[in-house]
């Protein structure tokens, strides 16, 4: 089934930039109404790991080094909040923090739009536990996502993106950093 959905992205993709006709690709013009400083993407998800779901908010930033027909080359930042919704036994309260920097490949078309990106940084989490003294610490934490979006206005992609995200590394001695990150997806706003 994936591959099937991969092979329609890309027939789309294709045939939106005329590469089917056999004629060369038009150029898309690259035009930025939304300044650099401005977040350029605002997205809404969830995560899941070890039984605890948690809603997360994002803002982003973007910043193309290199763009040739539709091939965009991005540096990336995200910064995002998280809340637990539902909590395994034990945990009353979770939240986590997230500032991430990194790299990204976004295939900008007049339809489809696709792309993925790979970001590391730090996690602020804290997490409240009914057994025992409130955890609260900050972590490395790197995560990735895929996205894939439909063009609705000349400016406005709407889609939806899965990926996942864990802390570097892992300290027995602290359980509340297993409940960050895990396995994420959700729908995206993208403006520019």
């Amino acid at each position: 089934m994936s591959a099937l959905a991969l092979s329609l992205v890309l027939t789309l993709s294709a045939a939106d930039d005329e590469l089917l006709s056999g004629h060369a690709p038009a150029k898309v013009q690259v035009t930025h109404p939304v300044p650099a400083w401005a977040p350029r993407t605002f997205s809404l998800g969830m995560t899941a790991r070890e039984g605890l779901w948690s809603l997360q908010v994002r803002l982003g930033w973007e910043a193309a080094f290199y763009e040739r027909r539709g091939h965009d080359l991005v540096f990336t930042v995200h910064l995002g909040t998280g809340l637990a919704l539902a909590k395994p036994t034990g945990i009353t309260d979770h939240f986590q923090h997230v500032a991430l920097a990194g790299l990204g490949y976004r295939k900008v078309s007049k339809l489809v739009n696709w792309g993925f990106h790979w970001g590391i940084g730090i996690d602020w989490y804290r997490t409240a536990y009914s057994f025992a003294p409130l955890e609260s610490r900050v972590v490395a934490y790197t995560e990735g996502k895929a996205q894939l979006g439909l063009r609705v206005l000349p400016n406005l992609v709407l889609g939806g993106w899965f990926g996942y995200g864990s802390p570097l590394a892992f300290d027995a001695r602290y359980p509340g950093q297993t409940y960050s990150g895990g396995i994420m997806f959700g729908l995206y706003a993208d403006w520019r």
